[in-house]
């Protein structure tokens, strides 16, 4: 008799495996150690031993592999040297090693975690793996292997490191089943670069008895089946077979331009959080980046970064772009990212606060500061620059005045940068996308950030569970607001782009190319599948798909139009 159980979604994909139980065992680590120069020889030993299987790891991975980036980025905490002074301090304490590992690294991911921002909290996720590797290799406790496995399995744990990532056999894992895990997790990240279906926040996993039962799985809908009917295994085989297929198929894609079916061009930029994440924009072939995220430099640091290191990765990544547009959003802190380097007064409501914009030009030192740096480094690329949070035209106007300003500094200290380095804005505030005529006369390009637009238009916090109903960018509002920007933007012959999540979405795709938007900004690892999807569309069915759309008065009418067309 089969049993389902449902869960969140995080990965799309329907597969057939059988289960395989990868619990975390719990385990007792000892206070009290067995003298400061044993346990810190200990601690020397085991930080070289988890190095060393980190390289083996790296080493039988493909080197285009997220795995790579992520296992790299464990190898940089280990080589830290202000991290092992750190654990011989605790050690001369007398506790013992594995303790120190414990309350070091459980506090260092605390520290992560309570800033409420996705990419930190990644990070918190990169030391808490790391902090077990130690733990159970100074206690000589040894994981169930996951690799080389002879047949399709889905894997069940409690909450899938990247290191357990880097050690399953990729080729057989068909599926995953978490208790814990977010949709922005490693975890969930990688199983859908790999297009593995996965699941998380279910109420409890199957048990060790259950092990070897064969399992369906719907990422889609977030549930698992055991013991699933014959139909749902022939599903689930079909549609790993047509992935594969398609898979294959997206790569030939690689060094072809973006566009639709009738050979309107409608490039896919893609967006980045870090340098880590500039591999993957090369590998999927990106026609540039759409959104740079400068919040990196600033969150979780320890020290406020100098106009040297910033210039420094500026340039890194304007190199190995080349040619290529990149577009780098100016520091966008506040809302829900918040860093212990910048001093910010406490607020009753962040969202509505001093952020984005408004925090540059509190601050107008540190503003500057990034603005040379980019100034300096635009000589090495297809440098543009975004302001972010523009509410007020003033605000475009101090923040144009501020680089101005950067440049007659830089001017002056015979330091050589681009004058011609294009300079827009994102348009995420409801007021600036009602007078976007008046915004566009003064910038040369726009970029919709949707998912601000959509919770400002509505009124709804993003992360509020409780109503969810009304966050969609399908709401008729949003896209009345995304039509007058497009229009503003096509009036002034300037630039609009979108790098919000709805530029993912492939249906909602369709009203973006129907309203003519000149670009499209995702994921590095969407870039390939929507460069596929516009191929199956054509521009004037887009556009009057669109006109249908833009006169829906609710949610439910804009769905059941795009039904409609999809079906006819």
């Amino acid at each position: 008799m089969s049993k389902t159980i449902a869960g969140t979604g995080i990965s799309e994909g329907k597969a057939v495996g059988k289960l395989l139980i990868y619990q975390q065992k719990k385990y007792h680590i000892p206070v009290e150690g067995k003298g400061i120069e044993i346990e810190q020889t200990i601690l020397k030993e085991n930080l070289e031993k988890v190095y060393e299987e980190l390289e083996q790891m790296i080493k039988e991975l493909p080197e285009d592999s997220e795995q790579v980036e992520i296992l790299e980025t464990h190898m940089e905490i280990l080589e830290d040297d202000e991290l092992t002074e750190r654990l011989q301090k605790r050690i001369q304490t007398g506790v013992s090693a594995a303790k120190a590992v414990h309350d070091e690294l459980e506090e260092t991911a605390e520290r992560f975690a309570a800033i409420k921002n996705e990419y930190l909290a990644a990070r918190a996720a990169d030391v808490r793996d790391i902090q077990v590797q130690l733990e159970q290799q100074i206690l000589g406790i040894k994981k169930r292997k996951i690799g080389h496995l002879e047949e399709d399995c889905i894997l069940v744990c409690n909450e899938l490191t990247p290191s357990d990532t880097g050690k399953m056999d990729q080729s057989h894992i068909a599926g995953i089943l978490m208790l814990e895990g977010s949709y922005n997790s490693h975890a969930a990240i990688i199983a859908r670069a790999l297009h593995i279906p996965a699941i998380t926040g279910v109420k409890e996993l199957p048990g060790e008895e259950q092990e070897g039962l064969l399992a369906y799985i719907d990422g889609f809908k977030g549930e698992l089946v055991i013991q699933p009917e014959e139909a749902l295994i022939e599903e689930g085989q079909k549609y790993r077979e047509d992935t594969l297929r398609r898979e294959n198929q997206r790569k030939k894609l690689i060094g072809k331009k973006s566009m639709l079916s009738d050979g309107t061009e409608l490039p896919v930029y893609a967006n980045i959080a870090s340098p880590e994440d500039l591999e993957a924009v090369l590998e999927n072939d990106a026609e540039g980046i759409g959104l740079m995220r400068s919040e990196f430099l600033y969150l979780g640091q320890k020290e406020l970064p100098s106009e040297e290191k910033q210039y420094q990765i500026y340039r890194s990544i304007l190199e190995k772009m080349k040619e290529k547009s990149v577009i780098v959003r100016t520091l966008d802190i506040g809302g829900d990212k918040e860093s212990e380097i910048i001093q910010m007064e406490k607020e009753q409501n962040p969202f509505l606060g001093v952020r984005g914009i408004r925090l540059c030009l509190r601050k107008r030192d540190l503003f500057r500061t990034q603005l040379r740096a980019l100034l300096r480094a635009s000589v090495y690329g297809n440098l543009h620059i975004m302001f972010p949070m523009i509410a007020d035209l003033r605000e475009l106007r101090d923040a144009k005045k501020e680089l101005e300003l950067a440049k007659k500094e830089l001017y002056e200290a015979g330091i050589a940068f681009r004058d011609d380095i294009p300079v827009g804005m994102m348009m995420e505030v409801p007021a600036a996308a009602l007078l976007a005529e008046t915004f566009a006369e003064e910038c040369d390009f726009f970029s919709i950030g949707t998912n601000d637009l959509t919770q400002y238009t509505m009124a709804v916090d993003r992360g509020n569970t409780n109503l969810m109903e009304l966050y969609s960018h399908y709401q008729p509002g949003v896209i009345a607001l995304i039509s007058n920007i497009v229009k503003a933007a096509q009036k002034n012959n300037i630039l609009c782009g979108v790098c919000g999540e709805s530029a993912a979405d492939k249906n909602f795709l369709h009203i973006l190319a129907g309203l003519g938007v000149d670009e499209v900004s995702v994921s590095a690892s969407h870039v390939l599948e929507i460069r596929e999807s516009l191929l199956q569309m054509e521009t004037s069915d887009c556009k009057k798909l669109t006109e249908f759309v833009l006169q829906a008065k609710t949610v439910d009418e804009v769905i059941q139009i795009m039904k409609e067309e999809k079906e006819a």
